[in-house]
């Protein structure tokens, strides 16, 4: 009866003891999971740069933004998951001939511009108001098709230089709106003129590889665009400083829809 107990005695030492071993075993040799704190997703970093005009530059921009290029920079990080650093080569006063030759030969532009994720390009609207203003007392189309087609070279050398800095960055193409038309809508041929223009940007934009044209004239004098004050007509969407450039408004307006292509295009992912 005792050798019985000692034998149970021992086997139960024996039982305990193979658990202790086993629990070193896995606690010493068989190095535990880490555990990992919760980290937020960083935003994603795009690069915006934007070239072109005074439009590009934002003047009139009532909220004193940087035009469309700030209105579209804030909407995208408010909206997407993203960080954007912007750099705006707005140049005012500037032709096509001049913003080409600033894309061709100034070097942080160029820079900038092979670093971008996202590029807009706009021109070409001081090219026809300064010819308007040399005939405006006769208009004659002769006198604009000469400058359509030096436009159409500016246009096609910039985007293809463009291209040649930086092959992935997606490129929006503004068009060209006309800004008298609420006060000279009579004048069928002005009317044309900005339309013809706007063709070219659009066979233009067509030429090069992930570049996409936007409307800006459908924009600025839409329906909602006439506005009575003081028994005036005026453009809601335009500076009263000048009637030329947009107001806090109108750059809103170009910078959602500007938004709004860069999602139906899935233009940053």
């Amino acid at each position: 009866m005792k050798n019985k107990r000692t034998n149970f005695v021992k086997t139960i030492l024996i039982f305990l003891g193979i658990i202790f071993f086993a629990f070193l075993f896995f606690e010493l040799l068989i190095p535990r999971p880490k555990s990992y704190k919760s980290v937020e997703m960083q935003p994603q970093k795009i690069v915006y740069t934007a070239v072109g005009d005074s439009i590009t530059h934002g003047i009139g921009d009532t909220n004193d933004n940087e035009g469309f290029v700030g209105a579209l920079k804030d909407r995208l990080e408010q909206e997407k998951n993203v960080k954007v650093k912007s750099n705006n080569y707005g140049y005012t006063g500037e032709t096509s001939s001049s913003v080409r030759k600033k894309i061709e030969n100034n070097q942080k532009l160029r820079t900038s511009l092979k670093n971008a994720d996202l590029i807009t390009v706009e021109m070409g609207g001081n090219d026809i108001i300064y010819t308007i203003q040399k005939n405006f007392l006769k208009l004659e189309k002769k006198e604009f098709e000469p400058r359509a087609k030096d436009y159409q070279a500016n246009l096609n050398a910039s985007l293809k230089e463009i291209r040649k800095l930086n092959g992935k960055a997606k490129i929006v193409v503004l068009g060209i709106y006309n800004p008298f038309y609420l006060y000279f809508n009579q004048i069928k041929d002005l009317n044309q003129l900005f339309k013809e223009w706007n063709k070219i940007t659009i066979e233009s934009t067509k030429k090069v590889d992930d570049a996409y044209y936007q409307d800006v004239d459908g924009l600025i004098n839409g329906k909602n665009a006439k506005k009575v004050v003081d028994g005036k007509i005026i453009n809601r969407y335009l500076s009263t400083k000048d009637d030329v450039h947009p107001n806090g408004l109108g750059y809103g307006l170009i910078a959602n829809k500007l938004y709004d292509l860069i999602n139906l295009k899935r233009l940053l992912r």
